[in-house]
């Protein structure tokens, strides 16, 4: 939660919760590193509530009033400790670019039909082959994060229990993407497999 005077926090609260420490604050104290006359942080103070990982070490200028050090303040930045809601929040970001993209590709191509038939029958052409089927896999299992996510994250923002429960609920979805993929890689692949092989 944002202190007075601050601008309000735009992060999601299920990553304020639980993988953001944003506006780190240092306070200088009296202990000054006797080699290098630098002052260490020693309190910080964070608006995250998570058990976050101990502040990176940051060094100021021991400043002198009255031969006694001043206590000065630094806001730092934001600090991402890596846990399952930041790597949700980048898988959600690349897999839906990835959606787009294929998307806007399917628009194209298949706006073929209408142009030149002959041409869109090669685009079809050139999709049979293995490594655009792995990429076909790969897209499904893109698609299906994303929708799976995008609930997660619809159950974070308007249910009341969704901040705390955030990470059990990605670890369910998790779950069902294996559940649902494994299964449908294997008849997706199916084909590629066996033509390869020579075995039908």
């Amino acid at each position: 939660m944002a202190a007075d005077g601050d601008p309000p926090d735009p992060t999601p609260a299920f990553l304020q919760a639980e993988d953001v420490v944003r506006g780190l604050k240092f306070h200088v104290h009296d202990e000054p590193d006797l080699r290098t006359g630098m002052s260490y942080g020693g309190t910080q103070t964070v608006s995250s509530v998570a058990d976050g990982p101990v502040a990176p070490a940051v060094k100021l200028p021991a400043n002198q009033a009255n031969g006694k050090p001043v206590t000065k303040t630094k806001v730092v930045g934001t600090l991402y400790r890596g846990r399952e809601g930041m790597w949700s929040w980048v898988a959600h970001r690349i897999t839906g670019v990835l959606t787009f993209f294929f998307l806007f590709a399917h628009v194209l191509d298949t706006a073929l039909v209408r142009v030149s038939p002959d041409s869109y029958d090669k685009v079809i052409e050139t999709y049979k082959n293995p490594f655009v089927n792995l990429m076909e896999v790969g897209l499904v299992g893109a698609v299906l994060y994303h929708a799976l996510n995008g609930l997660r994250i619809i159950a974070v923002d308007f249910w009341s229990k969704g901040p705390r429960l955030q990470r059990q609920m990605l670890w369910i979805i998790v779950g069902v993407w294996v559940v649902v993929m494994v299964p449908g890689a294997f008849f997706m692949l199916k084909h590629t497999v066996e033509t390869l092989t020579g075995s039908k």
